[in-house]
């Protein structure tokens, strides 16, 4: 009878298994290098007999080859631009929104309501904008936005 119950194929795979769960509930893709690497002593000893040590630097060696050569490539997959949802202010850019206090010509500012928020709003080259003009935001920097009335952008 053996003290361990399960094949070192076994061990490996439940290993593995059990870092793309944690993976799930993390983020970074670096569970899922170490579940990868899990897996190639578990294929290794499912087909060969290899001692505890001959398993570990095979665990290494694969581990180090996953993280150094495919993390990369997936992380800078998963965080590219395009795929890129806006969030917060950045989604924005581009929403409708009417003047709810007249935006003067000053470059004072007003309010417009975009999104169910007010905001305090400019416009860019400092035109007037009078109370219920609609507006698109065409910029967002801190916690004023820039806008145009409709009208204008679309013109251009």
């Amino acid at each position: 009878m053996s003290l361990f119950p399960l094949a070192p194929w076994q061990v490996w795979t439940l290993a593995a298994l059990l870092l793309f769960i944690g993976e799930i509930l993390t983020p970074g893709f670096v569970l899922a290098c170490f579940a990868l690497a899990c897996l190639v002593p578990a294929a290794v000893t499912l087909f060969t007999p290899l001692g505890f040590q001959a398993q570990m630097g095979l665990f290494a060696l694969s581990s180090l080859a996953v993280y150094v050569l495919l993390r990369p490539a997936v992380v800078r997959y998963l965080s590219s631009r395009e795929s890129r949802i806006p969030s917060n202010a950045e989604a924005l850019i581009g929403a409708a929104g009417r003047v709810v206090k007249e935006v003067p010509a000053d470059g004072s500012g007003g309010y417009v309501k975009v999104a169910g928020k007010e905001w305090w709003a400019f416009h860019p080259q400092g035109k007037a904008l009078s109370v219920g003009t609609a507006v698109v935001v065409t910029a967002v920097g801190g916690a004023r936005i820039e806008v145009r009335s409709k009208a204008e952008a679309e013109e251009n």
